[in-house]
């Protein structure tokens, strides 16, 4: 593989599907959470969305990207939020992040992602493993775009492309063209469709880079 590569960064992803989610015993988060609502009250609407989020199994591990610790992926939502360490302390990329004003532990600055994720680490409660690799996470996106797409793009452009893990991450996924010409195609006319399809698939906007 050379070191000629084209980057391209995420679109806007599809509604997703609904995960199975495992139930858990509801004792311990309730418990936590009532103790925590008599003692930040400011934070009572907040603290109950994130023990939904928890209790529902929505928390997904993002080992492997640095600063990003967590995705949290409500079904309802177009994408996952991803919930990261920032200069600040914790931070969401979701629309409620951050707050109007500090409260809470330490007058921080925190949604329901980021209390879901503090709860779960309370309760020593593991993550969920992401549902896909890149290998897996590609070939499930070439089974869909095989489907949008005409056989002649597709079969031009697409088929025979695959992941390359070792460039990959949860957050980002290389993709090995058969050609420059394939590269740039794919990079220049067809990265639109590609980078909802992997969102949709994912739960969350994955970057998205193609190499030769």
């Amino acid at each position: 593989m050379s070191d000629n590569e084209i980057h391209c960064s995420t679109d806007d992803s599809p509604r997703l599907s609904t995960p199975a989610s495992l139930s858990r015993p509801a004792t311990d988060v309730q418990q936590a959470t009532s103790k925590a609502c008599r003692r930040w009250p400011e934070l009572t609407d907040t603290l109950k969305a994130a023990a939904t989020l928890v209790e529902a199994q929505f928390l997904y591990s993002m080992k492997g990207d640095g600063k990003v610790l967590a995705l949290c992926r409500p079904p309802d939502l177009w994408q996952g939020h991803l919930v990261s360490l920032t200069a600040a302390g914790l931070g969401c990329d979701c629309d409620a992040w951050p707050p109007p004003a500090p409260a809470g532990p330490g007058d921080g600055l925190y949604c329901a992602d980021i209390l879901a994720l503090l709860l779960q680490v309370h309760l020593r409660w593991p993550l969920l493993p992401l549902s896909h690799t890149p290998e897996s996470l590609w070939q499930a996106t070439l089974k869909e775009l095989q489907r949008q797409l005409p056989a002649a793009t597709f079969n031009s452009w697409l088929a025979g492309t695959y992941a390359v893990p070792t460039a990959s991450s949860p957050l980002r996924l290389t993709v090995q063209a058969r050609s420059p010409y394939a590269q740039e195609w794919l990079a220049h006319r067809l990265h639109a469709v590609i980078s909802r399809t992997v969102a949709g698939i994912a739960g969350y906007g994955i970057d998205i880079k193609y190499t030769v």
